[in-house]
């Protein structure tokens, strides 16, 4: 892995505190490019500054194969030198966290599952980055985990009594009035989402994207009233 030093101003509040005043650092640079995939050694284009009190700072590159321009992200580790008096320090590449919120998800939702609201979130980011081949398969498993653990919390059922039985069986145990069209049609697009060939091109990710926020909004509506059943039961 090629080394780099560069330098980096240090800054308080966004602010230069001397253009003189610097931290030098020793980084690795990347081996591959994250937009052509090709081992390469990258240009150091540029770089952040370093805040007062942060250990993190971040470094434009260009690729030596394709010429685009990424961004890698750095942080200090515990490691340094001194050479001719000047303190050299090394910082480790900083792989990338995507947080996506669940605002958009029912609480009762991801109470039920948190696994379904975690699918739900890297569909979120397959969306964003137009990993749309990816969208029909994952929306499908993750409908398939909500319908599981709802028949498992709220309607009794077992991991070994739901294996036994196929997808679109499962989601018709929620005896929903659409349940017959609905569970027929997401397992249709799921399906299409793994095969390479098409039976329904006419139902794309977004038809997809409906029919689950069509069940998600059933089940939400299923857990209230489970819930208002209860505090009934329990108060009468």
């Amino acid at each position: 892995m090629t080394k780099s030093i560069i330098a980096l101003p240090l800054k308080i509040n966004g602010k230069s505190t001397d253009i003189y005043n610097s931290q030098n650092v020793e980084i690795s640079l990347p081996k591959c490019c994250p937009f052509c995939d090709q081992v390469q050694t990258p240009i150091v284009i540029n770089n952040s500054g370093l805040e007062e009190g942060s250990y993190n700072f971040s470094v434009i590159l260009e690729c030596n194969n394709c010429n685009q321009h990424f961004l890698q992200s750095y942080i200090f580790n515990n490691h340094s030198s001194t050479r001719m008096g000047v303190t050299l320090k090394n910082a480790d590449i900083l792989d990338p966290i995507y947080e996506v919120d669940t605002d958009d998800l029912p609480t009762e939702i991801i109470s039920c599952s948190e696994e379904f609201a975690n699918i739900h979130k890297q569909l979120k980011m397959a969306e964003k980055q137009n990993l749309s081949e990816l969208l029909k398969l994952g929306y499908r498993k993750a409908i398939e985990q909500l319908v599981w653990d709802y028949l498992i919390k709220f309607e009794g059922k077992t991991e070994n009594n739901l294996q036994k039985k196929s997808f679109p069986d499962r989601i018709k145990l929620l005896n929903l009035p659409e349940g017959d069209w609905l569970s027929d049609l997401i397992a249709w697009i799921g399906n299409d989402g793994a095969h390479p060939y098409q039976r329904h091109e006419n139902l794309t990710n977004q038809d997809m994207k409906k029919l689950s926020n069509i069940l998600i909004s059933n089940i939400q509506t299923l857990i209230q009233q489970h819930n208002y059943k209860a505090y009934h039961s329990d108060n009468k």
